[in-house]
């Protein structure tokens, strides 16, 4: 009993022994793990700092491309130069105006802007470009500005806008381009009115044959080939001399063959425009017959339709 109860405590011990050491395995596991978190999360948050701060590379890149600008804008602010005008003869009368023309003088006013101040209407607003037209009625009346402002030569095409609209063709290119299509166009339809009306024609006086007419059609040509090859065994001859199973011959034999295919097809094209037209006189005679039923139906007087049940 007593060995009993010794092995029992040594088996006890032996399995809290295990515990321990799984629980200590367990915990150096988990903090090896919080340990790598720790450092990922460190990384993360170093290589956020990194994209957050501007490199010194990045500050020269900014500073090249301010002093870049500022070079550029004024560049575009020196190149405007102040046009003298030559102010027009006082032997030329003028018509005052007054600030109620400020629309019907806007070319005018459109073009001094541009000359005298640097400026686009277009790219003003509105009340910029009112403030300054008294000064513009100002010069208009003192006789200021050049000859072409007075006698009308200013016309609407003066520049409002520093964009450019990249038109390659003016509006009369365009409708000159688009009637010529129209033409086209109605030309066409024409063609294909008058071909399908053609066709039309050409139906009602030789039918095409269909079905049972073209089949036998394909065998009577095929007999009439083979009688003719019957009635003339030269056909069986090769062109130039000799025939299918060998041989020579001269060229006026081969000459004379020629011509007697040239008979038989002859034959054949003309033996088929007998039938055509026989086809048609026959259908023109089926359609006279009607149209003489018919206006002896319309001589008899009004025709009453009866009502459907």
């Amino acid at each position: 009993m007593g060995s009993k109860k010794h092995g029992s405590k040594r088996k006890q011990r032996h399995s809290d022994d295990e515990r321990s050491s799984e629980e200590q395995n367990s915990s150096s596991d988990s903090s090896e793990d919080a340990k790598r978190s720790r450092s990922k999360k460190s990384k993360k948050e170093r290589h956020k700092e990194k994209k957050k701060k501007p490199s010194h590379r990045d500050k020269q890149k900014l500073k090249e491309a301010k002093d870049f600008l500022k070079a550029h804008l004024g560049e575009e602010s020196r190149k405007f130069h102040k046009k003298k005008m030559v102010p027009v003869d006082d032997s030329v009368e003028i018509k005052e105006i007054s600030n109620d023309d400020y629309f019907s003088r806007n070319p005018e006013f459109c073009k001094w802007l541009k000359e005298r101040k640097g400026l686009l209407f277009n790219e003003m607003t509105s009340p910029e470009t009112h403030a300054l037209f008294p000064e513009f009625v100002a010069e208009w009346n003192g006789r200021k500005l050049s000859k072409e402002f007075y006698d009308g030569s200013v016309g609407p095409g003066v520049a409002r806008t520093s964009y450019n609209w990249g038109i390659s063709t003016s509006d009369r290119l365009e409708r000159e381009r688009d009637e010529r299509e129209a033409s086209h166009q109605a030309l066409r339809r024409d063609r294909k009115a008058w071909a399908a009306g053609q066709k039309e024609l050409l139906d009602e006086l030789l039918p095409r044959a269909t079905g049972r007419e073209a089949r036998v059609e394909k065998a009577a040509a095929r007999r009439e080939e083979a009688r003719q090859r019957e009635v003339s065994p030269e056909m069986n001859r090769l062109i130039g001399g000799g025939d299918v199973m060998g041989g020579d011959d001269s060229f006026e034999a081969a000459r004379a063959r020629e011509q007697r295919r040239q008979q038989a097809r002859q034959q054949r094209q003309a033996a088929r425009d007998e039938e055509r037209a026989a086809r048609s006189a026959a259908a023109a005679a089926n359609e006279e017959s009607r149209m003489a039923a018919f206006r002896e139906l319309v001589s008899k007087g009004p025709i009453s339709i009866p009502k459907r049940q």
